[in-house]
Parts: structure tokens; C-alpha cells; sequence
């Protein structure tokens, strides 16, 4: 009897010329028999920096994206890495599930495809998926809805959250400029923060310490830390 061969590190199978998911209960099933083989297969062979997949996002908290990044390697496998703005990933399944995550939460999503090689053995071309996930707004952005301005705090889904407390549709929400200066606070009852830029110094609507940057637009004005 064939014996069934498992990438070691994917855990894919070969199916013919290809590597792919194996049925559930199919491992197991070939190992109680003794005919389980481990190997490698091409994509796990390449160096951990080789990728197939690029996803760029804008206007999603850093920390946030790495936390949903290394959730969904776990699951979907795979290595995942960060270079020049932008997450690599060895498996197209992965980025686009992380893509399917951003979606979620609100991004708007485009993809491309370009081609990189050829496979001889499987005669066919290689291509690298690339996907860009923008959100309309990104925290510390200010919108206007209704006629009032608010300063962004997230945004999930279809809606926006202002930093009051406020939530509502990103569709009737529309970004405004903002005028944004480097301060530091030196009072906290009134709150004072002096501009280093200008010498000035500014009351806020919140007290604090440290270093902040002082947002204004039509006429409100807000701290961001």
C-alpha cells in the first residue's frame, strides 16, 4: 500500500504533483497503519524569508495587526514576517484570511497578483498575492458628522467611535483637517500644555503628564498621548 508523505513542518500532503490539505481523520488513519512518510514540501523547503503573499494595511493600530497576524498563522500555518511596511506571508491562505479579519473590521480590500517564476515540475507559473487593506479613518484622524467634529478613536466595522463616546455610520462621516503641535503638559488644574514650536501655551480639555500632541480643528481641540 502507498505510503501517504506529510509535510513536516505544513502538515500538507502529496497528492500527485500537488501539496494539499489531507481529509480530516486521513493522518491519523495512515499513521495507526505504519504508512505515514514526512517530508518537506517546496514551499517549506525555501528560505523563512521566501514569500507568497504581501499584505499592506493603513490606518490600523500596529499592535493590534500583530496580535490578528499571529492568530491566524497559528491557524491557517505557515510563517509570517514584517518588512518594509508591510506583512509577508510564506501561504496566500493565511494573508487572505487576515485580509477576511480587516474586512471585518472595516477595511476596504484590493488585490493583485504578479507573476515571480515557473514551475517546472508542476508546468505552471508561481505568482505573489498582493493585498491592500485601507480603513477610511485611523485613530487620531478628526471627521465631521452632522455638522460637529470628532476626534476618532477606532473604527469597526461600518461604524466610527469618537473619542466622546459617539458612534456612527463611517458612510455619513467625512475627514476634515486638523492642525497638529508637539507639547508637554506643565499645569494640571487649569490643564496647561506648552507648544514647543510656537512658545505658547494652550489649555486642554483633560489633564495629564508628559509629552502629548495637541489636535485642533473647527474650533475644538483635543490631546492625543
Amino acid at each position: 500500500m502507498r505510503k501517504l508523505k506529510i509535510c513536516r513542518k505544513c502538515g500538507r500532503y502529496l497528492k500527485g504533483k500537488r501539496w494539499l490539505e489531507p481529509p480530516p481523520g486521513e493522518v491519523e488513519r495512515a499513521r495507526r497503519m505504519e504508512r505515514l512518510e514526512l517530508s518537506l514540501c517546496g514551499d517549506c523547503q525555501r528560505s523563512p524569508t521566501t514569500h507568497n503573499a504581501v499584505l499592506q494595511v493603513r490606518g490600523f493600530p500596529g499592535e493590534e495587526l500583530d496580535a490578528l497576524v499571529e492568530e491566524e498563522v497559528r491557524r491557517h500555518g505557515g510563517a509570517a514576517f514584517f518588512k518594509g511596511g508591510a506583512y509577508h506571508f510564506r501561504f496566500k491562505k493565511t494573508a487572505r484570511a487576515v485580509a477576511r479579519r480587516l474586512r471585518e473590521l472595516g477595511a476596504q480590500l484590493k488585490e493583485s497578483s504578479k507573476i515571480v517564476t515557473y514551475d517546472n515540475l508542476r508546468s505552471r507559473q508561481l505568482t505573489r498575492l498582493t493585498i491592500s487593506a485601507r480603513f477610511p479613518f485611523a485613530p487620531g484622524d478628526v471627521v465631521e458628522y452632522r455638522g460637529e467634529r470628532y476626534l476618532v478613536s477606532k473604527v469597526r466595522g461600518k461604524f466610527v467611535f469618537a473619542r466622546s463616546g459617539r458612534k456612527f455610520p463611517v458612510r455619513d462621516a467625512k475627514k476634515v483637517e486638523a492642525s497638529r503641535r508637539k507639547g508637554f503638559y506643565i499645569s494640571k488644574n487649569p490643564p496647561l500644555v506648552f507648544i514647543e514650536e510656537s512658545g505658547e501655551t494652550v489649555e486642554v480639555p483633560e489633564s495629564g503628564e508628559g509629552g502629548v500632541e495637541v489636535v485642533e480643528s473647527g474650533g475644538k481641540r483635543w490631546v492625543v498621548k
